[in-house]
């Protein structure tokens, strides 16, 4: 079975060359062609600006049948994102659980293995004529990436005046043009620095057809400056996109698809994360008591002063801000304050750990707290984790959280007499309280 085999399915896997970010994601036969897919990540999640500058490796970890790829993709998403969270584009885990059941140790092997590096996924081999419009797509792409094909200066209205080929489903997106018009109009010389050139197919006969930059072409055919004055062009000669005619025209939609990957931008809006990440930095060097309510409405107001109007234009915005800023500071002052002598382990620490000691043997594991313990909840937990994985040993971790809890250790002794009482083949790993 081959990636283009029309009942197959694959797990796909992108790491950034630099400094290891990854991507894992699922192609099925259903929706855009599995030729010019890329990935189902947001526009504008990071990975995007990194593909577009060619600092991403694709790399495919499994071939099959839809119900083993989704459920692979899930297994995949969650060791990933919990082991090495700051590793992944991927911010959470949207795949669909299915049937963990039906994955081999193999293939969570093989997927771990590339995860952790030490892998660079599975050999594909040629596919034959499905694949050489791709290859000449990536080799256009490296050539203009590297500076290869020289740039034109030529006039906005003689570009305009050119044919199409518009692969999207809506030929102009007028919303967007007029939004990119403002920002061309406002910060004129950052647009002329961030301004990539429009990308001309050039036929028999100085035919020419713009195949990438149909949405920035139309924002400098009405922004005010822009129209008579000259942007940044790359002609290119059709026979670059294939022998035949039809292998050209396959050619030229494919280029204009993986073009397409990532909207033209002048400029990227702060995200909320940013926002928050600006608040804390700032308000932790003011030494305000956040418990003192005469100090939280000095904060806000600082933040008023800050941030409005020159970077949220809404002071309701900011205070739903401040609000978010101090429910998670309040959480964590409370974890300092009953915790702060025990051992915190996070989703990363147990996903890894149930791994390396259990899930690579073949032996179902869960996690639980040892309050939980009290009405032997993690008992029933790993038997019905059992059955759903198929395995014939389980194992429950154990952690505490609380102070009290050690002083319940005989309810982890319950569990452990009746798992000896009926035979079971389960143990007990109870983690440690605090560091040695």
């Amino acid at each position: 079975m081959n990636i283009y085999d029309t009942n197959s399915s694959f797990l796909y896997a992108y790491r950034n060359k630099h400094n290891g970010m990854m991507n894992i994601g699922s192609k099925t036969p259903r929706g855009e062609s599995k030729e010019t897919y890329i990935t189902s990540l947001h526009e504008d999640s990071p990975f995007w600006n990194e593909y577009g500058n060619k600092n991403m490796v694709k790399s495919h970890l499994f071939i099959g049948d839809e119900a083993t790829v989704k459920a692979l993709e899930w297994f995949a998403l969650d060791y990933g994102t919990k082991v090495m969270p700051d590793k992944f584009y991927n911010s959470k885990n949207t795949a669909h659980r299915g049937d963990q059941s039906i994955l081999s140790q193999k293939m969570m092997n093989d997927v771990i293995e590339y995860i952790e590096g030490r892998s660079n996924g599975i050999k594909i081999v040629d596919d034959g004529d499905e694949s050489i419009s791709g290859k000449i797509v990536d080799g256009l792409m490296e050539r203009i990436a590297n500076g290869e094909f020289k740039i034109h200066q030529l006039p906005v209205t003689e570009v305009y005046s050119y044919g199409r080929s518009q692969v999207r489903y809506e030929k102009i997106n007028h919303t967007t043009v007029g939004e990119i018009k403002t920002l061309m109009e406002q910060e004129p010389i950052k647009a002329r620095e961030t301004f990539k050139p429009v990308i001309v197919v050039v036929g028999e006969g100085n035919v020419r057809r713009v195949v990438d930059g149909n949405t920035r072409l139309g924002a400098a055919h009405k922004a005010k400056g822009w129209k008579h004055s000259s942007i940044p062009v790359i002609l290119i000669d059709e026979k670059e996109f294939g022998e035949t005619k039809e292998r050209r025209e396959d050619t030229i939609r494919l280029f204009g698809v993986s073009a397409n990957a990532k909207s033209f931008e002048v400029k990227v809006p702060n995200s909320d994360a940013d926002i928050l990440r600006e608040i804390n930095n700032f308000l932790c060097e003011k030494n305000l008591d956040f418990n003192d309510e005469l100090h939280k409405d000095h904060a806000r107001e600082l933040l008023y002063q800050r941030f409005y109007p020159r970077v949220i234009p809404s002071r309701q915005k900011i205070s739903g801000l401040f609000k978010k800023f101090i429910n998670d500071w309040d959480k964590t002052q409370t974890e300092l304050k009953y915790q702060k002598n025990l051992i915190a382990y996070d989703e990363a620490f147990f996903t890894k750990y149930s791994w390396d000691n259990y899930g690579s043997k073949g032996i179902a594991s869960i996690h639980a707290t040892v309050g939980e313990c009290s009405l032997g909840k993690p008992l029933a937990y790993i038997q019905r984790h059992m059955r759903t994985k198929k395995c014939h040993k389980g194992a429950i971790v154990l952690h505490y959280t609380k102070k009290s809890d050690l002083e319940n250790n005989h309810d982890i002794e319950d569990i452990q007499e009746v798992i000896k009482f009926h035979n079971l083949p389960i143990v007990v790993d109870v983690l440690p309280a605090f560091e040695k």
